[in-house]
């Protein structure tokens, strides 16, 4: 049985994560063509806000829906 993606051990996510580094520019590339968040997220087998988080540390623009930045007023 496979553990799941949050028991893993800080020693098996860093792999993962020195992966994900090495490939960034493919991710950059891919989710700017227009993949999907959790699309990338899920070849990695990471959390999509933990990839959200990597993209955004690598100062990528993140596409938004227009909802979620406009400002909301009572």
């Amino acid at each position: 049985m496979e553990v799941p993606r949050y028991r893993r051990k800080a020693a098996e996510m860093r792999q993962v994560f020195e992966r994900i580094d090495r490939d960034r520019t493919e991710i950059i590339v891919q989710y700017k063509a227009g993949d999907a968040l959790g699309y990338l997220a899920q070849q990695y087998d990471v959390d999509r806000h933990r990839m959200k988080r990597f993209l955004i540390d690598w100062d990528v623009p993140l596409r938004t829906r227009a909802s979620a930045t406009r400002k909301h007023h009572p």
